[in-house]
């Protein structure tokens, strides 16, 4: 059985994933890929928190499974999975990836 991949997200360079947006936090959320392709989110008590969109409202989520497409919110920064994803193929660094 393969092992779940684990990305850290936030603002500080050791982050897995950086988004240098001033909303949010230097160690900000946790994105699981699990080895059966669901994706996981956990906010790490951030400052501004993290939020998904569901029935055209944002929801603030601890632990969350979120698909690869839903909106999601970090702090003020708005970005989807595949987005996150993304910028670990180009070296995690945000190129405005997301909207925020």
């Amino acid at each position: 059985m393969a092992n779940n991949e684990i990305y850290r997200i936030g603002r500080v360079s050791d982050m897995d994933i950086q988004i240098s947006d001033t909303s949010v936090s230097r160690v900000h959320a946790e994105l699981i890929v699990t080895h059966q392709g669901a994706y996981h989110l956990t906010d790490c008590n951030s400052t501004n928190g993290s939020r998904v969109a569901r029935d055209g409202a944002w929801v603030k989520i601890r632990q969350e499974f979120v698909s690869a497409t839903e909106s999601l919110s970090l702090g003020d920064y708005q970005t989807t999975v595949q987005q996150l994803i993304a910028m670990v193929d180009r070296g995690n660094r945000d190129s405005n990836a997301g909207v925020g």
